[in-house]
């Protein structure tokens, strides 16, 4: 199984993906893959790309045997789509408080999801 937290940036994605972990589970979390492959950018592009290698990353861990959490923002419905195909993995949207809009961090908020409905962080 693959779950795909997403959400803007502070709205607690790790927090919760720390929090769901249980045995023969990994996170990925897109903090640290970029600190690990930092030849990535925040460009649309530069996201898009970060979201297809995590999202092939997630489908091999999980052809391991493994659930894989994953909490990388994911930020436009046309990306979203292409991690589906990749993975089937079941989005999960955390409502920011506040507006989802970060004036550098455009994120549209997902239609197709499991939301949460209130914050549980």
């Amino acid at each position: 199984m693959i779950l795909w937290l997403t959400a803007n940036s502070g709205a607690g994605k790790t927090t919760l993906a720390q929090k769901l972990k249980g045995p023969n589970t990994v996170i990925l979390d897109g903090d640290e893959i970029r600190s690990v492959y930092n030849d990535w950018d925040l460009s649309t592009e530069g996201r898009r790309q970060q979201n297809l290698r995590v999202a092939k990353l997630a489908k091999l861990l999980e052809s391991q045997g493994l659930t894989v959490i994953v909490a990388v923002i994911a930020p436009f419905q046309s990306i979203r789509d292409e991690v589906q195909a990749i993975t089937d993995c079941q989005f999960i949207y955390i409502p920011f408080e506040g507006d989802d809009e970060i004036e550098d961090k455009p994120y549209e908020r997902p239609t197709n999801c499991i939301t949460l409905k209130e914050r549980v962080l």
